[in-house]
C-alpha cells in the first residue's frame, strides 16, 4: 500500500474456523518480522459461509482479520447498479468493475454462467470504449480474474459458452497470439520445410484445445484465407 503497509488477502470456500486463524497469524507474524511491514488479512468467504469466526484470544493477546462475506452482497444489485450508471453515461471505476469479478461469489438467484456471462458482456462493452491505458489494463486483469473463476465454478458445457465470449475479448485475442507463438516455436523446434503450414496448423489446434474453439472457429480467429482452410481441415482430420 502508499503507506508501506501490506494487504494479505485470503480466499476461503469453507470455514476453517480457528485453524485457519492460526495459520494466517503465522503469516502476518512472518512477513512482519522479515520485512519489517504492518500486515493486516482480509478474508474473502464464498459458498454459504456467513457468520466466520473473525478473532481468538489466546494468552493476552487478540488476533482478528478483517472479513469479506461474499453472500452478504447480491449480484442481481451489482449489475443493475453498473448498467444503470452506463445508460446514463457516467464513466465506471474500478470500484464499479472490480466486485463483477466477485459476482460468481455473491448471493442472488443469477445462475453462476449467468454472472460470468454478464461480467464479460460488460467489460466488452467498456473496453470497446474509449478508454485510457490503465482503464485497459485493469479491464484486461478483470477479464484473467473472471476467466480463472469460471474455470473453477463451471462444467465443460457451460465453458463452451464462456470460452466463445472470452474470445472476442483482449483477453482472448492475448491467447490467440500466444497460441500463434507456440506454434511458431514449435515450427523451429521441428524445423521442417513447410514452416508457416505448420505453424498455422499447431495454432490452430493450440486454440482449438486452449478455448475449445472449433476448427473453423481457430481458423477464423487466425485470420486465415477461405481458400485455404479446407486444406488444414484435412490435416486437423475434420
Amino acid at each position: 500500500m502508499e503507506d508501506g503497509s501490506w494487504k494479505h488477502f485470503e480466499f476461503q470456500s469453507k470455514n476453517g474456523g480457528l485453524e485457519d486463524l492460526k495459520r494466517f497469524r503465522v503469516y502476518e507474524a512472518n512477513a512482519s518480522y522479515q520485512y519489517k511491514v504492518s500486515v493486516t488479512t482480509y478474508v474473502l468467504f464464498s459458498g454459504r459461509i456467513k457468520r466466520p469466526e473473525t478473532e481468538f484470544t489466546e494468552g493476552i493477546n487478540t488476533y482478528r482479520i478483517q472479513p469479506l462475506i461474499m453472500q452478504n452482497r447480491n449480484a442481481e444489485k451489482e449489475f443493475a447498479g453498473i448498467r444503470k450508471k452506463i445508460q446514463k453515461g457516467g464513466k465506471l471505476t474500478k470500484a464499479d468493475l472490480v466486485p463483477m469479478a466477485l459476482t460468481p461469489l455473491m448471493g442472488g438467484e443469477m445462475t453462476q454462467k449467468e454472472r460470468i456471462m454478464a461480467s464479460l458482456e460488460i467489460l466488452r462493452e467498456y473496453g470497446s470504449a474509449e478508454v485510457g491505458a490503465q482503464d485497459r489494463d485493469c479491464i484486461e486483469k478483470l477479464e484473467a480474474v473472471i476467466y480463472t473463476m469460471a474455470e473453477k465454478f463451471l462444467d465443460n458445457l457451460d465453458m463452451e459458452d464462456v470460452r466463445k465470449g472470452v474470445a472476442m475479448t483482449r483477453l482472448g485475442q492475448m491467447l490467440v497470439e500466444e497460441g500463434r507463438e507456440e506454434g511458431r516455436e514449435e515450427g523451429r523446434k521441428e524445423g521442417m520445410k513447410e514452416g508457416e503450414q505448420y505453424t498455422l496448423l499447431e495454432s490452430i489446434r493450440s486454440l482449438m484445445e486452449t478455448l475449445k474453439l472449433s476448427a473453423d472457429q481457430a481458423m477464423e480467429a487466425l485470420r486465415i484465407p477461405t481458400e485455404e482452410r479446407e486444406k488444414y481441415r484435412a490435416l486437423i482430420g475434420g
